[in-house]
């Protein structure tokens, strides 16, 4: 069955990202890079502006703000363990002179292990920090979640898609390749 996204952007189309912040400052880029290739992929309608600061813009419907943190290296033997966290909030014009709300928080924390003589800490960084941002966009994507047929509301079209009975919303009938 088809779950629409748990925090919609169909009201939205002008979207800033602003620099997201974190050190080393390359990984921070990275991360904001990574937030906003996954953000089109979940929503490709979206005309999306970088930002360097926030101030000044009340032309946009939304604005990411986000900061990535790692932890050095933990050491265990010949091994060592990175922990990383990105956390994004997205903020909407107040309505008034006074600047910007907040609509949605989301974060996301993951671990690697760096084996001795293995991946460079770096590197391993760097594919944590793509895992992080598509956990961070989760909120964002429509996804198929397999329920029992009898929890399939009434109405809903099936698709068949890869061999697999796809229930969808009417309104939501067409193909699921991209999904």
């Amino acid at each position: 069955m088809m779950v629409p996204a748990s925090e919609p952007l169909e009201e939205v189309r002008r979207v800033g990202i602003v620099a997201f912040e974190g050190r080393p400052e390359d990984l921070a880029q990275r991360a904001g890079r990574e937030f906003q290739q996954r953000l089109l992929r979940a929503r490709p309608e979206l005309d999306v502006v970088r930002l360097d600061a926030l101030e000044g813009r009340m032309d946009l419907d939304v604005v990411f703000l986000g900061s990535i943190e790692f932890t050095p290296p933990e050491e265990a033997g010949a091994e060592s363990e990175i922990h990383g966290t990105l956390a994004v909030r997205m903020l909407v014009p107040s309505g008034d002179a006074a600047g910007w709300d907040v609509r949605w928080l989301g974060a996301s924390t993951r671990s690697a292990t760096q084996a001795g003589g293995g991946i460079e800490a770096h590197d391993l960084r760097l594919q944590v920090v793509g895992e992080l941002a598509e956990d961070v966009t989760n909120d964002f994507r429509d996804r198929v979640v397999q329920r029992p047929k009898r929890d399939v509301p009434s109405g809903y079209v099936v698709l068949r898609t890869e061999g697999v009975d796809v229930h969808v919303p009417p309104d939501r009938a067409e193909p699921l390749d991209d999904r």
